[in-house]
């Protein structure tokens, strides 16, 4: 789906306009050029997702370097480098995951680090917010939330003092009020997210979510309530800008972009349709092996705990020997892990409600590389408390890390960049492979059929329907396997509501909830000018199932042309 809305804007369709879709406008942006330079190639995008992922982890290093030393650094960018160098299929496409991990980390960085004057901080912090919220909406809101939420509890040093001080010459009635808005926030925050959790609440949601939720605002509302935080300005200014140039940059873009009757229309879909679809799957059984190899039997979605119990006992050691162990760096210490894991708890939240392993896997993308900064101020306190342990706690870190990483390390071979066509006959998808048929890293997802057959199968029906269709022709495919549309040059039908033909294929959508969502004609006008060819992966898949019309209009007006093991291709009678 994602590529043939890459094909589609490459040839001027238009995100919302003419291609309804939930994420934002500028997740588009990269992926199109890319594509479009490469000559409509899907190279081009696996280029952009290598710069990417590269970049991504240049910044982790950035990042954890700054707050604590290059050591940490490198373990978190080692760490990012794991996840990011999977070779899963949903890391070689642009989804808007791994678009917005750039963002997240130099949003991140602006917060945590603050390298400019606090103002400058804030605008920028903001700026890349306000690039999330438009590449990825339940990410950005997360990022947008926590990042308020840390600049207002945790305000940077103001010319060399720290904020979270009494200042000469603050006036106490603006501190008391600066210190009840503190509070109020924090218990307001921690009260909605807790009632939005309600909705789907699982035990493990407890400990993935409510728990660090319930945590990191109570260490915020205690520090509120105990330490008086300077003038209103210092306390209040960065978080303020951050706030205004966020949600005004944000309705510039609404407004610009969709126009006021489009950001209507386009604020109606988006609440339309996360109301509708059913977006929830339970928790992965802990330690059973699943479809990635290694992922979940070695508990590698089990992190967030780790960062959790990392943070209280941090809290524990932190009052006793914080300032013993940083000395006058301390407060500015305590700031940058304390907003560390406010941002980090609430970009947790993108696993809920849907806590598959991969959405679990997207979670893990800011918790590997911000786990080192909580690991590293424990190490100096651990040397604090004993002289000598220091160079034994990075020394087996060190190890540790390893050992750990090496359960999901791919190792490389020059397969890998082999350049030459590739297996399918599509021009688009020159240089791309079928997966292997021992793949060591994911398992077949159907019983019964590898994974390489699966690909055959659709080169196979593609080739064939590619000969006879014309380019960018609309077929119709009523099963899951959108890559057809790129290898067979094609499109989808349905104009700018094909994205909900695909949420029912995936099951996240029934036909009341299409019902709901998209103009009656759409179907009306398939089934009264039918596309030439129709495919299909058997009539247990959940669109035969949901469209009984299409399906007798498949029985009705067209024949089997073409079988490929499970996919079937019907051509309508002349």
């Amino acid at each position: 789906m994602i590529l043939d809305y890459i094909h589609q804007m490459s040839l001027g369709a238009l995100p919302f306009w003419d291609k309804a879709d939930a994420y934002g406008v500028f997740n588009w942006v990269l992926p199109v050029l890319f594509y479009t330079w490469a000559g409509q190639k899907v190279w081009g995008i696996r280029l952009f997702l290598l710069l990417l992922k590269l970049v991504s982890v240049a910044l982790a290093y950035r990042l954890v370097a700054r707050v604590t030393r290059r050591f940490y650094g490198l373990l978190a960018a080692l760490g990012l480098l794991v996840l990011l160098g999977q070779r899963w299929q949903a890391l070689q496409t642009a989804y808007a995951f791994l678009s917005v991990v750039p963002l997240i980390l130099a949003a991140t960085y602006f917060i945590v680090v603050q390298p400019l004057r606090p103002a400058r901080n804030a605008l920028l912090a903001s700026v890349f917010t306000t690039l999330t919220v438009w590449t990825k909406l339940n990410t950005g809101v997360y990022l947008f939330v926590a990042g308020y939420a840390a600049l207002l509890f945790w305000p940077p040093s103001t010319h060399g003092s720290d904020a979270s001080e009494p200042v000469a010459g603050a006036q106490p009635t603006a501190a008391v009020w600066v210190t009840r808005w503190r509070i109020a926030f924090g218990v307001a925050c921690a009260g909605a997210f807790s009632v939005y959790l309600s909705r789907h609440f699982e035990f493990l949601y407890f400990l993935y979510l409510a728990l660090p939720l319930w945590l990191v605002f109570g260490w915020a509302v205690y520090r509120a309530s105990a330490t008086p935080h300077g003038t209103a300005r210092a306390a209040l200014g960065p978080s303020t800008i951050f706030l205004c140039t966020t949600l005004g940059s944000s309705l510039l873009i609404l407004l610009g972009y969709y126009g006021v009757q489009g950001g209507v229309q386009y604020a109606s879909e988006l609440s339309a349709l996360l109301a509708t679809i059913s977006y929830h799957s339970p928790f992965p059984p802990l330690g059973t092996p699943l479809l990635y190899t290694g992922f979940n039997e070695n508990y590698w979605p089990q992190l967030p705990w780790l960062f959790t119990i990392l943070f209280a006992l941090w809290i524990g050691l932190g009052m006793r020997f914080g300032e013993r162990a940083f000395g006058a760096s301390w407060p500015e210490k305590s700031r940058q892990m304390s907003s560390i894991m406010l941002l980090v708890t609430l970009s947790l939240f993108v696993l809920y409600p849907r806590s598959d392993d991969m959405h679990i896997f997207q979670a893990l993308l800011l918790v590997v590389p911000l786990l080192f900064v909580p690991l590293f101020q424990i190490g100096v306190f651990l040397e604090c408390i004993a002289r000598g342990w220091g160079s034994r706690y990075t020394e087996g870190l060190a190890l540790v890390s390893a050992v750990y990483g090496s359960s999901l390390t791919v190792h490389p071979t020059l397969d890998a960049i082999r350049s030459g066509p590739g297996d399918y006959a599509s021009p688009r998808l020159e240089y791309v492979r079928f997966r292997p048929l021992f793949n060591p890293y994911v398992r077949d997802f159907l019983p019964g059929m590898s994974d390489r057959e699966w690909d055959q199968a659709v080169a196979e029906v593609a080739a064939y329907v590619d000969e006879l269709a014309d380019d960018n022709e609309p077929i119709l495919v009523l099963c899951d396997d959108h890559l057809i549309h790129a290898a067979a040059r094609t499109t989808s039908v349905g104009e700018r509501y094909a994205f909900y033909f695909y949420l029912i294929s995936v099951r996240l959508l029934d036909r009341a909830g299409f019902d709901q969502l998209v103009p009656r004609e759409i179907i009306s006008d398939i089934v009264d000018a039918p596309p030439r060819f129709i495919v299909t992966a058997g009539d247990d898949q959940p669109l035969v199932r949901a469209f009984p019309e299409l399906r007798e209009l498949r029985d009705r007006r067209y024949h089997e042309v073409k079988a490929a093991r499970f996919l079937r291709v019907y051509r309508l009678l002349e």
